[in-house]
């Protein structure tokens, strides 16, 4: 019982502490426009610490790259793709990457986020054309000038951020209710507000940035 319960707590905090994935799909030849957008996206990397920015560039020197990036794929929480018409022609992202995703997009709710970076006929591929893209009205971000693509690049950062946001929030809610269903915690609820929480108080407490709501 008590090494079950150890688990129990060691595997709630994995759960608690570890970051949500963000994959970032490119082609090579965007890598500059790739660059940019993860500035912005790597403000809530390092003071919000709830993600954590994953793509090709990341892989090592001397690395099998096609299993790191199905792991990644398959382990992502939100698909951030770089739409160009050098991604919309890449043989690998087309029959490799893009059929991984959209399998994970129907399946285990990934959320794919497609950002018009340049101007290109995205509105030709039927599976693109069904995924509200970002900026609203297909517009492509650096067709605009400077000030205009800060702005652009700040709204899909702080866009992110909140999908991520609310997928945590969402998975720590299933987590506490699948936890409660099984027995092992019990909520006592009066007026529509939560006044205790028994059964494994003692691994919630240990987790400092966990709320029970």
């Amino acid at each position: 019982h008590t090494n079950q319960s150890y688990k129990q707590k060691v595997r709630y905090k994995e759960l608690v502490m570890s970051r949500s994935l963000v994959f970032i799909s490119y082609s090579h030849e965007d890598r500059k426009l790739k660059d940019e957008l993860i500035k912005y996206l790597r403000v809530y990397e390092k003071h919000r610490n709830n993600l954590a920015l994953w793509s090709v560039s990341d892989i090592s020197v001397g690395d099998d790259w096609l299993p790191k990036i199905e792991h990644a794929i398959e382990n992502a929480a939100v698909a951030i793709l770089l739409i160009t018409v050098k991604f919309l022609t890449s043989d690998f992202i087309q029959k490799k990457e893009i059929p991984q995703l959209l399998e994970r997009r129907l399946n285990n709710g990934l959320v794919i986020i497609p950002i018009i970076a340049r101007e290109c006929p995205w509105d030709a591929i039927s599976w693109l054309s069904q995924i509200q893209a970002k900026p609203l009205g297909g517009r492509a971000i650096w067709s605009g000038d400077e000030r205009s693509i800060a702005t652009d690049l700040t709204d899909i950062a702080k866009a992110t951020n909140k999908i991520i946001s609310r997928l945590e929030e969402e998975a720590k809610n299933n987590r506490i209710n699948r936890v409660s269903k099984s027995g092992l915690l019990r909520i006592l609820v009066a007026d529509d507000h939560v006044i205790a929480v028994e059964g494994i108080c003692s691994i919630i407490q240990e987790t400092e940035d966990m709320e029970v709501v």
